[in-house]
C-alpha cells in the first residue's frame, strides 16, 4: 500500500507541475490568428518552435522574442498549417537575431538557401521531414551549436559544415548517408555525434581529429573498419558501433584513456587486440555477436569492468587473468561455447550475475562452474527464445 500511496502521490505531482507550467506559458504569452501575423516582426524573434505543426493555436511572448506552435493533435501532419505557410522561408534572412529554429514533423522537401543567412543560429532541428540535402552555404551558420536533422533522406552532410568551429552536436540518425566530408576532424567543438541506422561504409581519415569528441553512436551502418588515427579521440567516454562490418579494431584504441562503454556487439570481430586492456575507464565491454574465439589475457587488466557481455560468440575459454577485473558485476555468456570457468573467479568480489541460456550446460558442467565462483553468485538461465 505504501508504494502505491508514493507513486500516486508522484504521479499528483507530475500533472500539477506540468498544469502549472502551461499556465505560467499561456499567462505570458497572446494567441495569435495566423502564423503570418507572428511573422510581422521579424527581426524581433529569437525563437520559432514550430515543429511537429499539427496544431489548432499559435502563440507569440508579449515582447514578441518566441514563437511556439501547441501540437494538440496528431503528430506526424505533412499538411499542417505551417507547411502551407512555409512561403516565409525564403525571406527568412529578415531574422537577423533568430537563436531557435524547429521546423521538425513538416513534411520540408527542402530548405531555402536563406536560411544559411542567420547569423546568431545556434539550433536547428529539421528532423522528420523528406529533406534529401542541406544547403550549400552552411559554412555561414558560424554560431551553429546544435543540428538535429534525423529521419529525412540525406544522403551526405554539405562540406561547409566543416567549417562550423562552433557546433557541439549532430544528429543525423536514420539517412541515407553513405560518407562523411573528408574535413569532418575539423569540428574541433564536435562533442556528440550520432549517426546510427545509415549507409556509412567507412569514415573520413580526418576523424581523428575530434578531440572533444565525447560520444560516438554509429550503430545499424557498414563499417568494415576504423580509421587508423580512431585513438586519437582522447575525450571518448561512450562509443556504440553494434551491427556494422568490422572484422578488426586498430591497435589504437588503448589510447581511448577516457572511454567507459564499448559496444560492438554483431560485427565481424574474430579476434580483440591486446591494446584494449590499456582501457583503464572502461566500465562496460559488449562484443557479443562476433565470431570471437578467445579473449586476450590483457582483459585482466580493466580493473573498473564492471559488465562483460561474450554471448553468442565462439569463445569456449575465459582466460584466468579475468580475476583481475575486481569490480566485474555482470558477466554475459548466453550461446556462447563456454563450459567451464578458471578457478581463479572464486576471488572475484563484486561478481553477481553470470548470464548462460537455459541448456546451454548440462548438470555436471554447471556443477563445475558453479564450483568455480563465489558463493554468493547468481547463475540466470535466460530461456529459450528469449
Amino acid at each position: 500500500m505504501k508504494k502505491a500511496s508514493k507513486s500516486r502521490s508522484r504521479w499528483v505531482f507530475v500533472v500539477c507541475f506540468a498544469i502549472f507550467i502551461c499556465w505560467n506559458f499561456r499567462y505570458n504569452t497572446g494567441r495569435i490568428e495566423t502564423l503570418k501575423s507572428a511573422l510581422a516582426a521579424p527581426e524581433k524573434i529569437t525563437k520559432l518552435e514550430l515543429g511537429c505543426a499539427y496544431y489548432n493555436e499559435i502563440w507569440q511572448t508579449q515582447d514578441q522574442r518566441w514563437i511556439w506552435a501547441f501540437p494538440f493533435k496528431l503528430y506526424f501532419n505533412q499538411y499542417s498549417q505551417v507547411s502551407a505557410e512555409m512561403g516565409w522561408m525564403k525571406d527568412i534572412s529578415q531574422f537577423r537575431n533568430l537563436r531557435l529554429l524547429n521546423l521538425n514533423c513538416n513534411g520540408l522537401t527542402e530548405l531555402p538557401e536563406a536560411i544559411t543567412e542567420l547569423p546568431l543560429l545556434r539550433t536547428l532541428s529539421l528532423s522528420f521531414n523528406q529533406l534529401r540535402q542541406l544547403p550549400t552555404g552552411f559554412a555561414k551558420l558560424r554560431s551553429l551549436r546544435t543540428l538535429s536533422a534525423s529521419n529525412n533522406q540525406l544522403e551526405f552532410l554539405p562540406d561547409g559544415i566543416c567549417a562550423l568551429d562552433s557546433l557541439w552536436e549532430i544528429w543525423a540518425i536514420q539517412n541515407q548517408l553513405s560518407k562523411l566530408p573528408d574535413d569532418f576532424g575539423k569540428l574541433k567543438a564536435l562533442s556528440q555525434l550520432r549517426l546510427q541506422d545509415n549507409l556509412l561504409v567507412e569514415l573520413p581519415a580526418s576523424f581523428g581529429g575530434l578531440e572533444n569528441l565525447k560520444e560516438l553512436r554509429l550503430t545499424d551502418n557498414k563499417l568494415a573498419s576504423l580509421p587508423a588515427n580512431f585513438g586519437n579521440l582522447a575525450a571518448l567516454e561512450s562509443c556504440i558501433l553494434t551491427n556494422n562490418h568490422l572484422s578488426e579494431l586498430p591497435p589504437g584504441i588503448g589510447k581511448l584513456r577516457s572511454l567507459t562503454y564499448l559496444g560492438i556487439s554483431y560485427n565481424q570481430l574474430k579476434s580483440l587486440p591486446k591494446e584494449i586492456g590499456e582501457l583503464n575507464a572502461l566500465t562496460g565491454l559488449n562484443v557479443s555477436g562476433n565470431p570471437l574465439s578467445e579473449l586476450p589475457e590483457e582483459i585482466g587488466n580493466l580493473k573498473n569492468l564492471e559488465e562483460l557481455y561474450l554471448s553468442n560468440t565462439l569463445v569456449e575459454k575465459i582466460p584466468a587473468e579475468i580475476s583481475g577485473c575486481i569490480q566485474l558485476n555482470s558477466l554475459g555468456l548466453v550461446d556462447s561455447k563456454v563450459k567451464s570457468l578458471p578457478a581463479s573467479m572464486k576471488s572475484m568480489p563484486h561478481l553477481k550475475w553470470v548470464y548462460f541460456r537455459e541448456g546451454d550446460l548440462t548438470e555436471e558442467e554447471m556443477e563445475q562452474v558453479n564450483a568455480n565462483l563465489p558463493a554468493f553468485i547468481n547463475i540466470k538461465l535466460v530461456e529459450i527464445g528469449k
